[in-house]
Parts: structure tokens; sequence; C-alpha cells
């Protein structure tokens, strides 16, 4: 069988998943409505030439419109490419474009901003390098949130085992 005819029998067992579609946020909510969860699964994690899934498409052209429908479709958020060398995420991707709307959605809805590509950058390293300040700031303000969540943990855990130890303290003496 032809590469072409194969590709041809595909599209019709499955939709094809390609940039237009998720240009297209009514369209693809159809396509995505109208499959068993079997083919739903499939569709979200089909790759294109590039490697790239609707979500990589969704958020590299930024359509957050269309991102939020696969996320909520449980479209993975960290799923890295599959084709290309770099490994990237969707986080990558909007991050190195400067696609904000989209990146703090894949953030809010589960996106990791520490993982890394194939060669150890991070969606930060992408918006720095790309000049993408907008995003780099951003990812930064939540990497700062996280950590000072973290700190305001540690410090209220050894608070209370402080008052702990001093009330057994005071038991015993």
């Amino acid at each position: 069988m032809s590469s072409s005819l194969g590709r041809l029998l595909s599209s019709i067992v499955d939709p094809v998943m390609d940039a237009s579609l998720v240009d297209n946020t009514t369209r693809l909510l159809d396509v995505l409505n109208g499959l068993s969860p079997e083919r739903l699964h499939k569709v979200l994690t089909r790759t294109d030439e590039r490697g790239f899934t609707p979500l990589h498409l969704a958020a590299e052209r930024n359509q957050p419109e269309s991102l939020k429908c696969l996320l909520i479709k449980d479209a993975n958020p960290n799923i890295r490419s599959t084709l290309t060398t770099s490994e990237v995420t969707p986080l990558h991707l909007a991050a190195r474009h400067g696609h904000l709307a989209c990146l703090q959605l894949l953030v809010q809805l589960g996106g990791d901003i520490m993982l890394q590509d194939r060669c150890h950058l991070t969606p930060v390293d992408y918006a720095q390098i790309n000049g993408q300040d907008l995003c780099f700031n951003y990812l930064n303000e939540v990497i700062a949130q996280r950590q000072a969540e973290e700190r305001t943990g540690v410090e209220d855990v050894l608070i209370r085992k402080f008052v702990c130890l001093s009330v057994c303290l005071s038991l015993i003496y």
C-alpha cells in the first residue's frame, strides 16, 4: 500500500489533526465531541511531520481557546514532541513565540514550567533566548511564587514542630 493511500485511509478512520483544525475552535469541538474515548486519545496524541500534537499546534499558533478545549478533553499539557530532536512541550512553544495567554493557560492547567527539552532548556530559557519578556517575567513570577509557598510550608512545619517540642518539654519538666 502506498504511503499516500495509507494516509488517506487513516484520515477517514480518524480526523486529520492539522493546524487548520486548531485555528477553528468550533470545528475542533465538533470533531472532539464526536469521538469515542479511544479515538479521542488517538487524536490528542497524534503527531504531525514535526512530531507536534494538536496541543503543540494550538500553543505554537496562539490559539488559547483551542488549547483550552484540548486540555479539557484531557490532552497532556506536558507532552513532548516526538519527531524533532528537541523534545519540546507546548509550554516551550508558547514561551518561544511569546503567546502569553497560551502560556498562562498551560501553567494553570498543569503544565510543568521546569521540564527541560533535550538540550536541558526550560520554557523560561526559551522565553529569554527569544526576547519574549512578558512570558519570561510571567514564568519567573510563577517560580518565585512557588518558591515562596514552599518556604512558607517549611516554616509552618518548623513552627508546629517547635510548638510540639515546647509542649512536650513543659509536660516533662
